[in-house]
């Protein structure tokens, strides 16, 4: 059973480095296998090989750790238990690395999270392990890498380069690994990174192995950590990362491993010491992508007062609707944080009390916050034109949490760019309000920093990493969808003189609720049927009326709703007389009968005006009990219960679902008012109830109207 993933933290604990049995090969050798061979895969099945790569790529994009789960196996990753056991065996030949139980959750986690950093950042990175590596030189190494295992036979090889390129996929910007972009431009995601890293961590461990190198000193903090029971035992490099059960094909990195390699040794150093530097350099990757990865620790989570704003209809100031967002920075490092006692010592000794409550806000974190609302999806200025914005003087791109680990943020509609006239009509947007974080300035950054690298033994090499690069790596950042209620001028884009605007809403109720008796007279059930229904017919144009007549037609799209109900249930227990007129026995009779039919629609219409310049107006939608209707399949289900006192042979108890095709249907109307006129705008608004009946049910229709015609100036 896996614990709740936003309470793990992915350990890759490198702490020791026992020696193990699996062969090595130089840098930029082939194993033997890796290539073409007589008995290999045939052509389809590396083909399902590739499909099955895509597939569970796709799947690990979205956070599904049991698609990741299948990855690893099919590269041939194994996972073990911290005890050391088994759990998911890898596919053979395996690649010689192993995962703790839990990581590959927290690595789902992190990777449904988003974030990316670049082809050429993660050079950076190495650079760094790697001074005298020509960083320029490192993105085509990894590629040609890879390059190389998407087209290998050795399953396992083929599968891993094909996942790591996959993963790509699902990034939502930025280039693939596999492109002839420029590295600055090519995206890595937190998995990408992390198969890569553990990849070439392993391949480093094995090389130093294969020359000797000897296990490391643990510093004293971490040797006391580690003196405790079991699970704790379970750590080093043959532990998390080198399965010594496995054997080890280190082809994935050759190129690039080769090269490193060439660069790692200094002048007159010795080849104990230049073993033991590849070591040192093991630890250093595994520091940094452990660093990465304990943000997976982190959440943010952003609310507002409200989903919708209201923008100003004013071109001289914002405002009229302020809505306030919420961004809540926290973390758990709880119980549930399967190395966290392992650990304890070392972090204590670094600063970092886990002897405290391990959950809590963040204090300090840095927020940006980004406010948007297109104007409109036409041109390119309006695509990139926000109608919504901060409030003057609102901190949006160095924003800080409080003691309660919170931001705020006051956003409101912006003022309009040219006056709107006498009617101007509502339209809805779609907006966004986002917060993305780091705990690059958080009071806890620190601590956490000099936590993880005592706790691993390697505090130069990963306080050594570029700092700007781990806080931005990979930001936590929560989007909220807004609404927005803009307003388009008067007639907008209406030819002519004059235009139709406005709504008539159009409700009817039906309720028909019959008491059911027995052959006795005896109340025995309710039989109930409800059809509620609402019509909104949105004008979008209009035609006349003209000088030689008073009547206009209104063009109209309608949106449609209705749900139908019908229950009936009748429970009856009654004395009967039989055919012989002397017994007197009892009847039980059960039935009950269940319908429910929902129809949603749409289409366009008209509605007829009749507006004389004196008297009233009538505004008519014809066929009163049935202007618009909509089959919808369906089933009624009943059931029948029968036990008679007379005859046991008329017994019955059945149930049965039959189709059953209902027809909604939305009616019409015959409204009349008084117009009244000013300053160019006719209004025509009011509100009707009447009663009448609609496929013999009692109805309730309330029809209600706001129109406008309005003479464009």
């Amino acid at each position: 059973m896996r614990y709740p993933v936003l309470r793990r933290v992915l350990l890759l604990s490198i702490l020791l480095l026992p020696s193990c049995s699996s062969p090595v090969h130089p840098p930029g050798t082939t194993p033997p296998g890796s290539g073409g061979s007589p008995g290999g895969p045939d052509a389809e099945a590396l083909a399902a090989l590739d499909r099955q790569a895509t597939a569970l790529a796709l799947q690990v994009a979205g956070g599904n750790v049991n698609a990741l789960d299948q990855a690893l196996k099919a590269s041939g990753i194994a996972v073990r238990r911290v005890s050391g056991e088994m759990i998911a065996p890898p596919a053979q030949p395996a690649l010689g690395l192993a995962l703790a139980d839990h990581d590959p959750e927290a690595l789902a986690h992190l990777q449904a999270r988003g974030g990316t950093i670049t082809l050429q950042d993660l050079a950076d990175t190495l650079k760094v392990v790697w001074p005298q590596a020509d960083a320029a030189r490192l993105p085509a190494l990894i590629q040609s890498d890879l390059r190389a295992g998407v087209e290998s036979t050795v399953p396992t090889v083929r599968f891993w380069s094909r996942l790591v390129v996959a993963l790509g996929a699902s990034t939502p910007a930025g280039a693939t690994l596999l492109t002839s972009a420029a590295p600055g431009e090519v995206t890595i995601n937190a998995a990408q990174q992390s198969l890569l890293l553990l990849r070439l961590a392993g391949g480093t461990a094995r090389l130093a192995q294969s020359r000797g190198a000897a296990v490391p000193t643990q510093p004293a903090a971490g040797v006391r950590a580690l003196s405790a029971a079991a699970p704790c035992t379970f750590g080093g490099t043959e532990g998390t990362i080198m399965d010594g059960a496995a054997t080890a094909i280190t082809t994935g990195v050759g190129e690039l491993l080769g090269y490193l390699d060439s660069v790692s040794a200094l002048p007159g150093e010795s080849a104990a010491d230049a073993a033991s530097g590849l070591l040192s350099k093991t630890n250093l990757i595994l520091s940094y992508l452990k660093f990465t990865l304990t943000l997976a620790s982190f959440r943010l989570d952003l609310s507002s007062d409200t989903d919708t704003v209201e923008r100003t209809r004013s071109t001289t100031h914002n405002g009229e609707g302020v809505v306030t967002a919420r961004a809540k920075v926290s973390y758990d490092l709880g119980a549930s944080w399967q190395y966290a006692n392992c650990f304890r010592l070392a972090f204590n000794a670094a600063g970092l009390d886990f002897s405290s409550p391990n959950a809590g806000v963040v204090e300090g974190a840095d927020v940006r916050w980004r406010i948007f609302a297109a104007q409109g999806d036409g041109s390119y200025a309006d695509q990139h034109l926000s109608v919504i914005a901060a409030r003057a003087g609102e901190e949006v791109m160095h924003d800080k949490t409080d003691g309660a680990g919170v931001a705020e943020v006051h956003l409101e509609g912006l003022k309009q760019s040219a006056d709107l006239g006498p009617a101007p009509t509502a339209v809805m947007k779609r907006g966004e309000v986002s917060a993305v974080t780091s705990i690059k300035t958080a009071s806890i950054a620190s601590d956490l920093v000099d936590a993880i690298g005592s706790g691993l033994g390697g505090v130069g090499g990963l306080l050594g990493m570029p700092a700007e690069l781990m806080y931005r790596m990979w930001p936590l950042s929560s989007t909220l969808a807004l609404q927005v209620r803009d307003w388009a001028p008067t007639c907008a884009n209406v030819q002519g003189d004059t235009c139709w605007l406005g709504t008539v809403t159009v409700e009817d109720h039906r309720l028909e609720q019959l008491e059911l008796r027995d052959p006795n007279k005896q109340p025995a059930g309710l039989e109930v049927t409800r059809a509620d229904t609402s019509a909104v017919y949105t004008i979008t144009s209009g035609s006349g009326p003209g000088a030689h007549s008073h009547t206009a037609v209104l063009r109209t799209q309608g949106t449609f709703q209705s749900h139908y109900a019908h229950h009936l249930k009748y429970d009856a227990t009654y004395d009967v007389v039989c055919a012989d007129e002397k017994t007197h026995r009892t009847n039980v009779e059960k039935n009950t009968v269940d319908e429910e039919s929902s129809a949603q629609t749409s289409s366009e219409g008209t509605l007829s005006l009749s507006l004389p310049p004196d008297g009233p107006y009538t505004l008519s939608l014809s066929y009163m009990y049935g202007a618009k209707t909509e089959a919808v399949p369906g089933h009624i289900h009943s059931t029948a219960y029968f036990k008679g006192g007379c005859n046991p042979y008329a017994d019955t108890n059945t149930s049965h679902d039959m189709p059953n095709e209902r027809t909604h249907a939305w009616g019409g109307f015959d409204v009349e008012g008084q117009a009244h006129t000013e300053n160019g705008v006719t209004s025509l608004a009011g509100s009707k109830t009447l009663t009448l009946q609609v496929d013999g049910l009692p109805t309730t229709r309330t029809v209600t109207w706001q129109v406008q015609r309005i003479t464009v100036p």
